[in-house]
């Protein structure tokens, strides 16, 4: 009886409080063992627990085996562990990597199921392998619009057409007016040519990092729903771009080639939001701060929105905002113009620095004219040469280049949701929000 309740007694100190992750509580949903061989009084015993197996739902199977000191087997037993708590959570732009998903292609039949009906869509609509894109990173893509199959692929681009934006007039009655203007107003009927080029990269130009990432996390995740390892009470999340894979994980409302496509489209829509250079190249980023980073204990959100504020209006009237409130004191987003982000990271920096006794408060008070002059000098740097760097408490997302979430995409909201192609994808998506409400999505 010692023996068997060891044996147990190890299974829950060593693994089954640690699937659930909750003190107290025991996920054992089967323990059945036998005796192989005589315990001699007074022998020393060693238990072993092999992770041997899975069951649908995530339940893990656990291998219980008992020796003594000989190394002759006692007890031999199998267990069922019930999976802890877990939610899957779908991470947004600013995570790409070239490459990113292509061991999983290479290794999974059902990850390349996925990334090829994608990439077949992707080039019999739009002309392009999103493979190609994620494996090489191209800084240029050049469609060619000769033959039939040319001419169907710009007709696909001439056809993505939304009501343009309103003016800065927001009180504006616009009526019956609504105007629709195409979403690449240099493809037109007789265009020969186009070309997409980013100096990082086509990965890192909005339009191709969508799709790009959406798909690797799909494929991800039914590579783990195909081996059974989705436990039946998980939950779901996504974080902005994040929500459109969490979506289409949990159900299939969406076909991957309608998906691709809509966050394709959605991509190329927010990439054209901002004025770009010649070469592709916007005014525009975002970086993650943390206060914790200033100090420790004495500087607060409150502080760090306050800063905000003080550099905000050094600006000139160029954005910068909070627009993420990720982890309490430790991971906060801003967006905006290249310029301010850079003079919030100096400034941040600065106050980090402070070696005198002031108060938390009179610093962050006294920041306005640090703000100003770090402001005023990265607004004259020269643009080719200007590109964000890591500071004591700030980290530039890279390739993001459009201020997402933030007050200046306002303005076309009322545009995306007038796109065709848009409203009848997310009228599907808000459809399957509302039909898996047992997912907790």
């Amino acid at each position: 009886m010692w023996t068997f309740a060891n044996a147990r007694g190890v299974l829950e100190r060593h693994f089954a409080k640690q699937t659930c992750g909750m003190p107290g509580q025991i996920c054992i949903d089967k323990f059945r063992a036998q005796f192989e061989g005589m315990v001699i009084p007074g022998s020393k015993l060693y238990t072993q627990l092999k992770h041997v197996g899975m069951k649908r739902g995530g339940i893990k199977i656990v291998e219980i085996e008992t020796v003594d000191e000989r190394g002759q087997l006692v007890l031999k037993g199998m267990s069922e562990i019930s999976p802890q708590h877990e939610c899957h959570v779908f991470t947004g732009q600013g995570s790409a990597a070239v490459n990113m998903g292509m061991d999983l292609y290479r290794s999974s039949e059902i990850a390349r199921q996925v990334w090829d009906r994608a990439d077949k869509h992707l080039m019999s609509k739009f002309g392009f392998s999103i493979l190609n894109i994620v494996r090489k990173n191209p800084k240029q893509l050049t469609l060619f619009f000769g033959g039939k199959r040319g001419q169907a692929i710009r007709k696909s681009y001439i056809n993505l057409q939304c009501v343009a934006p309103p003016s800065s007039n927001v009180n504006e009655n616009r009526g019956d007016k609504d105007e629709l203007v195409p979403l690449i107003p240099e493809i037109r009927h007789h265009s020969e040519r186009f070309s997409f080029e980013f100096p990082d990269g086509l990965l890192f130009a909005t339009q191709f990092t969508q799709p790009a990432l959406v798909l690797t996390e799909l494929a991800a995740y039914r590579v783990m729903q195909s081996k059974g390892i989705i436990s039946s009470d998980a939950m779901w999340c996504g974080h902005s771009l994040g929500e459109y894979a969490a979506l289409s994980s949990i159900s299939e409302v969406l076909a991957i080639e309608s998906l691709v496509e809509l966050v394709f489209v959605r991509g190329l829509v927010m990439q054209r939001a901002v004025p770009r250079d010649s070469i592709g190249r916007s005014d525009y980023g975002m970086v993650a701060a943390s206060p914790m980073r200033v100090h420790p204990t004495k500087f607060q959100e409150k502080d760090l929105i306050r800063v905000v504020e003080s550099v905000s209006k050094c600006c000139e009237g160029k954005l910068l905002q909070i627009v993420n409130f990720n982890v309490d004191r430790s991971q906060y987003v801003a967006a905006g113009h290249l310029a301010c982000l850079e003079a919030l990271g100096e400034t941040l920096n600065a106050i980090r620095d402070e070696k005198d006794t002031r108060s938390e408060e009179t610093i962050v008070r006294d920041t306005s004219s640090k703000a100003c002059k770090h402001f005023q000098r990265y607004k004259m740097s020269r643009r080719e040469m200007f590109k964000l760097k890591r500071g004591k408490a700030t980290i530039p997302l890279p390739g993001i280049d459009v201020p997402f979430h933030s007050k200046y995409l306002l303005g076309g909201v009322r545009g995306v949701r007038e796109c065709h192609f848009f409203h009848v994808s997310i009228m599907s998506l808000n459809y399957v929000t509302r039909k898996s409400t047992h997912t907790r999505s």
